[in-house]
Order: C-alpha cells, then structure tokens, then sequence
C-alpha cells in the first residue's frame, strides 16, 4: 500500500473519531482504545483509514453532511484493502494484532452508520471476533482483553436493565433466529451466537 499524504479534513476526522466515535467492542477496553490504538495508526495505514471512515460516517450523520458519508466509503475501501493484506501475512510484528482487531471493530462500527449496512455490520462482527479468537489462539500480544467470557462478566451487572421481552413478539423471534441459522455455517459463528 502505497503511503497517502493526510489532510485537514482528515485530521477532523480523525479527532473526532477519537473524541466521539470510538467503538465500544470488545467491551472493557476502553483505556486501551484511547491510549493505544490510536499510535499504531503510524506503522499501519489501514487502521487509519478504518478510523477516518468511522469518523467520517460519525460526524457526516450528525451534521448531516452527505459528502462526509461519501468520502467515508472512499476511506473504508482504502481501509479494507489494507485489512485484507495484513490478515494475509504468516506472521505479525507488534502492533499488528492490536491493528487488525481494532480496524475490524472500526469497520463494524462504520457500518452502523451506512444506511442498509446491518449486513455489513453482521459480517464485520464475525470478522472481527474471529480475528480475536485468531490473535489469542496464536499467542500474538495484544493490548486487547480478550479474554473468553469478557462480554457476558461485563455485561451482567447491566442485565437488571433490561427491559422484559414483550411474550407476543416471541413466536416471531424464535422464527427469525431459526432463519439466521442458514446463514451460520462454522461451528464457532454457531456458538457465538447461541
């Protein structure tokens, strides 16, 4: 991948990815989303176009900008491409884990703001976890928790805040899950999403 001059405009993208659009997966990294990540931008191009598309798409939906939507897909693409070649290596340097995993999420996170994007984000999603369970499996340091169980520990103190399930909508529910199955294939994305 050849190495792109940044612009302004990009640097407004950048800023407000980091104050306002990081993503929240995987849960409980907080801190190293805001202290890590962000300077592995400069040995790993695609993770700094993956932030510049979610800020893009960020800010474009609040501001109500569409040339902002517009050159967050420019970004993405530029972003996926990079991905695509860093997933293919045999080996990673440090900071190439953290990079994967964290463009992956960007990606995810972007999709929300892409209108049709839920197949997008559903893809991304898979990715994502399955490039966790990649890194952990392959010993690669990461700044990442990854650990197993980390989203279920997180969330439970949350659970009690959950509205109950309306017991009308079930029959529909359970049909649509039943129609998901279709679409799982690997034993891991089954027992994601069970």
């Amino acid at each position: 991948m050849t190495s792109d001059t940044f612009t302004l405009e990009d640097m407004r993208f950048f800023h407000h990815f980091l104050i306002k659009a990081k993503p929240h997966m995987p849960v409980g990294n907080a801190a190293v989303w805001a202290r890590e990540i962000p300077q592995l931008t400069q040995q790993n191009e695609f993770l700094m176009y993956s932030f510049l598309a979610l800020g893009s798409s960020h800010l474009g939906r609040l501001v109500d900008n569409q040339s902002f939507q517009v050159q967050s897909l420019t970004y993405r693409v530029k972003a996926i491409a990079g991905l695509r070649e860093a997933m293919a290596k045999e080996s990673w340097s440090y900071g190439d884990a953290d990079s994967m995993i964290a463009a992956g999420y960007s990606l995810m996170q972007q999709s929300a703001h892409i209108e049709d994007g839920m197949g997008d984000w559903m893809s991304l999603l898979r990715m994502a976890i399955s490039m966790s369970y990649r890194v952990a499996e392959s010993g690669a340091r990461t700044e990442f928790d990854l650990s197993p169980g980390k989203h279920q520990e997180y969330m439970a103190p949350y659970q009690h805040l959950m509205p109950s399930i309306d017991q009308h909508l079930l029959p529909s529910a359970l049909t649509a899950l039943e129609n998901l199955r279709i679409d799982l294939t690997d034993p891991f994305a089954i027992s994601f999403h069970a």
